[in-house]
């Protein structure tokens, strides 16, 4: 696919939105089985996962920590880049962040 240097799109797409554009309709390819199975399985691990907000709460309720903290401690894991930690390395972290809040 070659990168048109004028508007960023490629070939491909432009001529697309010009087919479209004259013939007033749309040719889609069917995935292949192969295809559709990779798609169905990327939206079941989509929809499996949690926000970060959503982990934070849930790690927060689950250990008594007051929600009244909850903005400053998901401030402090989005920081620490907490959608690449695991549950355990952030409840760790938001336990002993919520100790040190404490003293």
């Amino acid at each position: 696919m070659e990168q048109n240097e004028n508007d960023g799109l490629t070939e491909e797409i432009i001529e697309g939105a010009k087919n479209i554009m004259q013939e007033k309709s749309m040719t889609i390819m069917v995935p292949s089985t192969e295809e559709k199975l990779k798609i169905r399985h990327e939206f079941s691990i989509a929809s499996r996962q949690k926000s970060l907000r959503d982990r934070v709460e849930d790690i927060m309720k689950a250990n008594s920590i007051p929600l009244s903290r909850f903005e400053s401690l998901l401030s402090m894991v989005s920081l620490l880049g907490g959608n690449q930690k695991s549950d355990s390395t952030l409840a760790e972290f938001i336990i002993n962040t919520n100790k040190a809040m404490n003293e």
